[in-house]
């Protein structure tokens, strides 16, 4: 079964911080939590991410009103020549992905001449390529209606509505497509530069509580990376500059910190967000606040919440689990957002995915691993961490470049599609995420195509970022595509000819520059001078040297501040943001600088933020981390980086450094389909969060027993040179073990059918009468080395198979000739494995043919089973 293995995880005492804001404050019923971040009464959240990228205050890379204006095009080499969905799981993935068969083919044609003409300024005609996302019209239209903020008509051909007579005609000259959600990202936060979190010299070589620092100084960042976001608020750096810059606005300007960050949004096509936190003055809704009361969101209802806390703490609080699964059962919410699984280390990060799978002992009845469960990050899961979201339809949220710039890596994507998990894609933030999708999309791109075969293509993420964030954030129904009665939010990327047949690569390649119009309800809230019918009270601003309209004061009335201009918000900003910067250290002052809408080419901050600057993997230093992406010194051979050659590399196409193989084919579970049954899925609610049918507790085995000691596989403990971490003395556990035999000082365990270094000999004083052949156990010992023998000093142990409908059969055995015996190092790859010895001599040496391979004592011999 699935759950019969687990992945590794290591424990860490961190502290947890939490990263978010609370969630819609005028409904104090929802179960939400604020979140204790040192300043209890504001009710936000710190989400740091934090990339390498250069602020230096003397680039020319603020705003062109500053004179600033340059211009030019991408040069990211972002080609677009990708297959299609290669995971093979049509089954699983066929409602969120496009066919497996190759990237969507040029559009056939001639592209139509389009007159502009005006018309009514509420009822808008566009006419250009559109993009829907799941349909492409090389000669397409989309009628809208600003009145109700409706979509009228998005088609081949709108001529026979009758809305569209008196119409102002655009003409788009180049992509029409849905306005871009962001399905996650911390957007108070968005004034902040890129927060540079260095390695620090004394954490370079240091492993905490041996080498460190005098002092004991904690290394939490090694070469610049952290293990997991339990670790990096506690850095001092981020509490002296980023949650310094934070604290020292957020009380008196919010207002303007959220203005600024949607502005971001617009300029870049993106009309909704969720992750704003809720504004007690100064409501001006500029880009929809999709997780907010209806008043900020302008969605029929409010159904998503977010909850900020540890997992844990969400899961210990019966009655907030159970007020979750009420609004479940009746409708009320159809998204709940948490930050789970983010970083690469410990076990509390693999573990958060089990306490969602069964929070509360005293009622086993109870799951929140549901549809409406939305993960947001889950860089810390494996293959079965990852099935539990793909048995319960729950959602996950990808965000590249903040885990790559924090962590040195990313979630493991093609692993999640394999599995047919639905997928966002959202930024997180300014300080260490894309400052807007485009960026982010250009960002998953560029993983993809170097570390992943190329096997996203442009599509996917175009999807990733409309209606698949819609459906993952559940208001798919009102918003994410241009359909009819769908709301009215949209942009117009720029493109010639050529691009125009290649939509979804374009869209892929933009820049701010690129966005000719964006639409909230049917509203031009942003574009190109004399494209639409604009507002009164709209600003021009240079954008890399092209000039655009922005609609930011919405009339002469100061309530709640709504007659600021985009100048206005500036100056208030820079103002307070440079009294802020007076106070701080010298070392600390770079990042007390506004964070521009959008960088320009010609300058380093440009240069500084590109794919191939921030989002290429790096190898994360710290001990506890199993599975770096990529080894510290690379290695021959090794097209996708992961520190495997090829010729021994499970998946050798796509980064894979846990090399996971859950059907022991030989295939690594990143390069094929896995399809689950219900075998594989033992706990799907089917009515809220009520698991039918179940009386007890399961004891899976991948739930790790203990919290002392880190979790190894066999095979992790004894492969030469792969696993060092562990020396002799130190404390291991081990999950889902297979007892094969018994002897009167100790006994051994398998994990595997046939796999190599995958047995162990288990000493111990007194063996339990409970501990005998077929049984499976979770184990924690010390662990003893000598030379190249290998075993364990058993300390406790727990029955992992109490509750199995069905006893597993035992580990297949291994043929073993006379080539196994060959050296000492091939013999020792079968110790203490189920084994037949094919070679006659061998077998009288060893007393037998079949049983127990054991070299734990003074010679090699067979123990019977």
């Amino acid at each position: 079964m699935l759950f019969q293995k687990i992945f590794l995880s290591v424990l860490s005492t961190l502290f947890l911080i939490s990263i978010a804001c609370s969630d819609d404050t005028s409904d104090p019923s929802d179960g939400d939590t604020p979140h204790d971040d040192g300043d209890a009464s504001d009710g936000d959240f710190p989400d740091g991410d934090a990339p390498y990228g250069d602020d230096d205050p003397s680039d020319s890379d603020d705003l062109p009103a500053d004179g600033d204006s340059s211009d030019g095009d991408s040069d990211d080499d972002i080609d677009g020549d990708t297959d299609g969905d290669t995971d093979g799981n049509s089954e699983n993935d066929s409602e969120q992905e496009p066919p497996e068969d190759t990237d969507p083919p040029l559009l056939e044609g001639d592209i139509e001449a389009c007159t502009a003409s005006g018309g009514s300024a509420d009822l808008l005609l566009i006419k250009g390529t559109l993009v829907t996302p799941t349909e492409a019209y090389l000669n397409g239209e989309l009628l809208t209606d600003a009145v109700s903020g409706k979509v009228l008509c998005a088609g081949e051909n709108c001529v026979d509505d009758p809305s569209a007579n008196g119409a102002t005609v655009i003409c788009a000259d180049g992509i029409i497509l849905p306005g871009m959600l962001d399905p996650h990202n911390h957007s108070w936060y968005n004034t902040i530069p890129r927060w540079r979190h260095p390695g620090d010299d004394h954490c370079q070589d240091c492993t905490p509580g041996d080498d460190c620092p005098a002092d004991g100084q904690d290394c939490r960042r090694k070469n610049g990376l952290y293990t997991t976001r339990h670790s990096w608020p506690d850095d001092t750096d981020y509490q002296n500059q980023l949650k310094a810059y934070y604290n020292g606005l957020k009380d008196d300007y919010e207002c303007e910190m959220q203005k600024w960050a949607e502005a971001r949004m617009l300029i870049h096509g993106t009309t909704g967000v969720a992750g704003a936190c809720q504004m007690r003055r100064c409501y001006n809704m500029l880009a929809r606040n999709l997780d907010l009361a209806t008043s900020y969101s302008g969605l029929e209802a409010d159904r998503m919440q977010t909850n900020i806390y540890e997992v844990k703490t969400i899961t210990n609080d019966a009655d907030q689990v159970a007020n979750y699964c009420a609004k479940f059962a009746a409708g009320d919410t159809s998204a709940l957002l948490l930050h789970v699984a983010e970083g690469v280390s410990d076990h509390r990060n693999r573990t958060e995915f089990w306490n969602l799978w069964m929070p509360d002992d005293e009622h086993p009845e109870t799951t929140l691993m549901v549809e409406e469960l939305v993960h947001i990050h889950g860089t810390g899961a494996y293959t079965d961490e990852l099935a539990l979201l793909a048995c319960s339809d729950a959602k996950l949220v990808w965000s590249p470049r903040s885990n790559i710039d924090l962590y040195g890596q990313t979630t493991n994507i093609p692993l999640a599609r394999n599995l047919g998990i639905r997928l966002a894609l959202g930024p997180d933030w300014t300080p260490s995420g894309s400052l807007s999708q485009l960026q982010e999309m250009r960002c998953a791109h560029y993983v993809s195509e170097r570390y992943w075969n190329d096997s996203i293509d442009e599509q996917i993420l175009v999807r990733w970022v409309t209606d698949q964030a819609a459906q993952v954030l559940g208001i798919d129904d009102q918003i994410g595509k241009l359909a009819t009665g769908y709301l009215a939010d949209a942009a117009i990327v720029s493109a010639d000819d050529y691009q125009r047949r290649r939509p979804f690569r374009r869209i892929v390649e933009a820049e701010a520059w690129d966005i000719r119009l964006t639409l909230v309800g049917g509203v031009p809230v942003y574009g190109d001078v004399d494209l639409a019918p604009y507002g009164p009270y709209c600003e021009t601003l240079d954008v890399c040297g092209e000039t655009k309209i922005l609609c930011m004061k919405q009339g002469e009335d100061d309530t709640d501040f709504k007659n600021q201009t985009l100048t206005d918000i500036r100056q208030i900003l820079e103002t307070n943001i440079a009294t802020l910067r007076e106070a701080a250290a010298p070392e600390d002052s770079y990042l007390f600088e506004l964070f521009p809408l959008f960088l320009c080419p010609g300058t380093q901050a440009y240069a500084d933020d590109q794919p191939e600057a921030v989002c290429a993997f790096k190898h994360n230093p710290h001990p506890d981390v199993l599975f770096p992406a990529i080894p510290a010194t690379p290695i021959a051979d090794d097209r996708d980086e992961d520190g495997w050659p090829d010729d021994s590399d499970n998946c050798p196409d796509i980064n894979n450094a846990d090399q996971l193989d859950r059907n022991e084919n030989g295939v690594g579970d990143a390069c094929e389909a896995i399809p689950l049954s219900s075998e594989d899925c033992p706990r799907t609610a089917d009515d809220g969060c009520q698991v039918a049918g179940e009386e007890r507790k399961p004891r899976l085995a991948s739930m790790p027993p203990f919290e002392e000691a880190p979790t190894r596989q066999i095979f992790e403990l004894k492969t030469p040179g792969l696993w060092t971490r562990l020396s002799n003395g130190e404390k291991a556990m081990l999950s889902a073990v297979t007892v094969t035999a018994a002897v009167e000082d100790g006994f051994f365990v398998q994990e595997s059918d046939s796999k190599r270094y995958a047995g162990l000999f288990v000493a111990v004083d007194k063996r339990p009468s409970l501990i005998v052949p077929g049984r499976i156990l979770d184990l924690s010992g010390t662990v003893r080395v000598k030379g190249e023998r290998i075993w364990l000093e058993l300390d406790s142990y727990n029955l992992a198979d109490l509750c199995d409908l069905t006893r597993p059969d035992p580990p297949q055995t291994v043929n073993l000739g006379a080539a196994e015996f060959a050296t000492d190092s091939n013999w020792f790859a079968y110790d203490g494995m189920r084994v037949v010895i094919t070679d006659p001599t061998w077998a009288v040496r060893l007393g037998g043919n079949k049983g127990i391979l054991d070299g734990h004592g003074k010679q090699r011999r067979i123990v019977a089973e």
